[in-house]
């Protein structure tokens, strides 16, 4: 299947940002901001699947994630001897995405494709050409995608078995201080949004 390519203005990413001046103060504050923090890190993210095997064989086998915990439990909500499979895959950091096989939890439509807008997933990676690594893995497998170059990120977007939208992602030189500049203004750029779009 043919990958689709869209090539963005990286300035549309900069401009709100660009005319921020940084200071060693602007950095510290930012480690400390994260030390303050009590929730350290999403530990795993949990999804429903159509089939743990067409699941495990996407995640493990095409993006190489490796299947490290499987349990099978009862349904602490029904009384019918209802059992699922709770079953995880490991990050390199050892943050995990984990699903649930359920046949009586799901419906067929909750596994049909949504818009990007409605949520997905986005997996990092340490450059371009690991994002176009998986880029043409995904094609050779039948896997339509589409990546995109927001400058500051590449960006490969495709859906799994369940219809969940994944993006594997590559944070370009000086994103972590683009980064480090919208925290300064996110606050009043969201307040400014809130405000243009009350009541609509």
């Amino acid at each position: 299947m043919e990958t689709k390519d869209m090539v963005r203005d990286d300035d549309i990413v900069r401009a709100t940002v660009a005319h921020i001046k940084l200071t060693a103060e602007d950095y510290a504050a930012v480690k400390e901001a994260r030390r303050r923090n009590p929730l350290l890190h999403v530990d795993h993210y949990a999804l429903g699947c159509r089939n743990a095997e067409e699941t495990r064989k996407f995640y493990e086998d095409l993006l190489g994630l490796p299947l490290v915990n499987a349990l099978v439990l009862d349904d602490p909500f029904s009384n019918d001897g209802t059992q699922y499979c709770h079953f995880f895959f490991e990050m390199a950091n050892g943050n995990f995405l984990a699903f649930f096989d359920h046949d009586k939890a799901f419906k067929p439509d909750d596994f049909k494709p949504r818009s990007g807008w409605h949520q997905h997933i986005a997996l990092e990676v340490s450059d371009d050409e690991t994002v176009q690594a998986y880029r043409r893995k995904l094609t050779a497998a039948g896997v339509d995608s589409n990546y995109i170059d927001h400058g500051m990120y590449h960006s490969l977007y495709f859906n799994d078995p369940n219809g969940i939208n994944l993006e594997i992602t590559y944070k370009t030189q000086g994103t972590a201080e683009h980064e480090v500049k919208a925290r300064k203004v996110a606050r009043s750029l969201l307040d400014a949004w809130t405000s243009k779009h009350a009541g609509t």
